[in-house]
């Protein structure tokens, strides 16, 4: 009986609410990891270089955190 419940409760919730067409974030990690869709979810740069439009990792330690 709970089951149908949740169930209902999830083609309720996956009919009337729908998902946002914009972008959350839009990282274009040429020359940094700032978010360019203006939601301010910049990555935090962890050792990756940026040259010539692209990030550039160094394959051991390099990353960004979202």
């Amino acid at each position: 009986m709970l089951g149908w419940f949740f169930l209902s409760l999830l083609v309720f919730m996956a009919t009337f609410l729908r998902a946002n067409d914009q972008p959350i974030a839009h990282w274009k990690l040429e020359t940094d990891a700032e978010d360019s869709a203006s939601e301010m979810h910049h990555a935090i740069n962890h050792g990756v270089r940026f040259e010539n439009g692209a990030a550039v990792f160094n394959g051991r330690d390099s990353w960004l955190e979202v």
